[in-house]
């Protein structure tokens, strides 16, 4: 068995390898090779809130809370280390990757699009505000989707990124 810090709050799957956002602070790399032996290869701690994990080639990005996010070096498992950031005005609490953008949901301060082509230079594409509050996001092909708490489900075309918008929403129906 591992021994896993307390709180995971955020994974994800890249080939022989588990990415963990865990205990508020720390990446986790989890060889995963031998899925009856997994054991940690590698971890780094940032000091910051680990809210979510995505990867993307040799990078992992982190959603550190109000430290935006965090680009980690992955292309030695066993020695990730943090290599850039990308800040905006909110809290980092989800993100996703489709392709060259990485999706963050900034909660109140709704959903934002980063180029990451350059993983050592993220930039930002666009912002999408919303209306609540924007608590988890998840891409595929043209479409961002979004978890926007009281308001529901909103469905965000991004076929130009720098112009996203709304397609579709599913309201929340209280009982």
């Amino acid at each position: 068995t591992l021994d896993l810090p307390t709180y995971i709050r955020g994974l994800e799957l890249a080939e022989n390898y588990l990415y963990l956002a865990a205990d508020e602070n720390e990446i986790l790399v989890i060889d995963i090779s031998d899925p009856s032996s997994p054991f940690v290869a590698g971890s780094t701690s940032t000091g910051l809130s680990a809210n979510d994990v995505a990867v993307s080639g040799d990078y992992a990005y982190m959603a550190a809370g109000s430290a935006g996010i965090r680009v980690i070096d992955i292309s030695d498992p066993g020695n990730p280390s943090e290599v850039a950031y990308f800040h905006h005005v909110g809290q980092a609490n989800e993100i996703d990757i489709e392709g060259k953008y990485l999706y963050a949901a900034y909660g109140t301060n709704g959903m934002g699009i980063v180029d990451i082509s350059n993983p050592l230079m993220p930039s930002e594409t666009a912002w999408w505000e919303t209306s609540d509050n924007v608590r988890d996001v998840d891409a595929s092909g043209d479409f961002v989707y979004l978890a926007d708490y009281g308001a529901g489900l909103r469905i965000i075309d991004v076929s130009v990124p720098s112009s996203p918008s709304l397609r579709d929403s599913v309201a929340v129906i209280y009982s």
